[in-house]
């Protein structure tokens, strides 16, 4: 019988955040949901929208780890990675531009993950380029992977972005710049279906952005909405405790 103290308790049912806990580990007790299942979609845009605490990093990380596993492309962009795409699209007052600025940004930390130190000299118009522009030069880096690893053509970049939302103040301002984010990944998504992106948002942050920005409808079919029955976390907590006791068991979805 296990000694039950607090680091047995963490063993057991996982760290407070997904963020800080073991991979293995993780990926051992996670809990496949429909929501996951629609997450992981070949679809170019996927908005994650639920309440604090219910586990869309989970999902976020479980997805990102199954891109590792299969060796897919695949990238997490880090709040603090969009800060300066955050400071330099508060200081636009005009929508339309607080949108290009988004997508410019985003587009620049993908270049600059794929390239690191050398992306300034493989692309020396890095700052000034076009969104349409970028993404060729995304896509172009996507096919030369494709070749180097001898997978087919067709193969994708999968975007993480999560906690974005961190700090959220609720301000006109703040609905607006993730107004204008929401928007910004339908357009990358449409220019280039190989660019997906999958993103986080709590819930509260969702509703004031739908409701204050009539915009935001056409992002609305992409929205999965993450809810747990009361069964579903029983078997969640199943789960945990027969993978921390090396239960051979198979999970019932």
């Amino acid at each position: 019988m296990p000694n039950f103290d607090d680091a047995t308790i963490e063993k057991l049912f996982g760290a407070d955040d997904a963020e800080n806990e073991r991979s293995e580990r993780f990926k051992e007790y996670f809990y496949y949901n429909h929501a996951y299942e629609s997450l992981v979609s070949d679809l170019p845009v996927r908005v994650l929208v639920g309440h604090k605490g219910v586990g869309k990093s989970a999902l976020l990380k479980r997805a990102y780890l199954s891109d590792i596993d299969r060796d897919i492309k695949c990238i997490w962009i880090r709040p603090d990675a969009l800060l300066s795409i955050q400071t330099s699209a508060s200081a636009d007052n005009q929508f339309i531009k607080l949108i290009e600025t988004w997508k410019r940004g985003i587009l620049v930390q993908i270049i600059n993950n794929f390239f690191g130190d050398n992306a300034s000299q493989i692309a020396p118009e890095l700052n000034t380029a076009k969104a349409a522009d970028l993404v060729k030069l995304v896509i172009k880096s996507i096919n030369t992977d494709a070749n180097t690893i001898g997978t087919t053509s067709d193969s994708v970049v999968n975007i993480y972005i999560d906690d974005i939302d961190r700090g959220w103040s609720a301000s006109a301002d703040a609905i607006k710049n993730i107004s204008a984010l929401l928007n910004a990944i339908r357009d990358i998504g449409g220019l280039e279906s190989r660019i997906r992106i999958r993103i986080g948002l709590r819930s509260d942050v969702y509703f004031l952005v739908r409701t204050s920005d009539e915009s935001t409808d056409k992002i609305e079919r992409n929205v999965i909405w993450l809810r747990w029955s009361n069964d579903q976390v029983l078997r969640v907590m199943a789960k945990r405790i027969a993978t921390f006791f090396h239960l051979n068991t198979d999970q019932m979805k």
